[in-house]
């Protein structure tokens, strides 16, 4: 499978080699997203319960190595299930009442974490349990994810996204208020293989395993 290279202004095709800072991400499966730099490495919402509706995922999918933070928007099983957090979790980020029996050390929530030279901001957004929305700034790469998000209000506030991944819901709320993503990229994610996407500013569907290499910002 091609990996895809997001640059300053597009996302194309490509074979071009990672540099130090570049981030690698890797699509897993459902809302499940891994990024690294090689020396740090964030799980988004992982792991969730294997047996949900949604789409099933491999262990095998999930790079080992550096171990990682793992991301939580919210408590909800198809994003986070605390008994198998420590096989693939070093740390966990995310509501109390979600990660506490996560078995791992817990980083605390706040408005703005940094961590090993990555800064994520935590955005409260409306959800039947409490959710955030996160958005990560790394190596000048910014990426954002939108979890279960009912509004798209805080996602049509941020500004100056490289690739936000946004669930077909969303996207179909942005496009009932006349909105505009400020994402170069936006990837739906959180959607069963057969369920409808919206072609809205040309998202892309990542396939189970699928890797883009994201620029570092002194390389764009």
């Amino acid at each position: 499978m091609p990996r895809l290279v997001v640059t300053a202004a597009l996302l194309s095709l490509g074979t071009m080699p990672a540099t130090a800072k570049d981030l690698t991400v890797t699509f897993i499966a459902h809302a499940a997203v891994h990024i690294t730099d090689g020396q740090a490495a964030v799980l988004v919402d992982f792991p969730y319960d294997p047996g949900t509706q949604f789409m099933p995922w491999s262990a095998d999918a999930v790079p080992s190595r550096p171990k990682a933070l793992c991301l939580i928007t919210h408590g909800h099983r198809d994003h986070f299930v605390p008994e198998i957090a420590r096989r693939f979790c070093d740390r966990v980020l995310g509501p109390r009442a979600a990660v506490a029996e996560a078995g791992v050390e817990l980083v605390p929530l706040r408005p703005t974490v940094r961590w090993k030279g990555l800064t994520i901001s935590a955005i409260a957004s409306p959800h039947e349990t409490e959710h955030y929305c996160y958005l990560l700034d790394w190596h000048g790469v910014r990426l954002y994810f939108t979890g279960d998000a009912e509004s798209p209000e805080a996602l049509l506030a941020a500004r100056s996204i490289d690739a936000a991944f946004v669930r077909p819901g969303l996207l179909i709320a942005v496009k009932k208020v006349g909105g505009h993503i400020d994402a170069r990229t936006v990837i739906s994610y959180h959607h069963r293989p057969t369920d409808p996407v919206p072609n809205f500013q040309d998202r892309v569907i990542p396939q189970l395993g699928q890797q883009w290499t994201l620029r570092a910002s002194s390389a764009k």
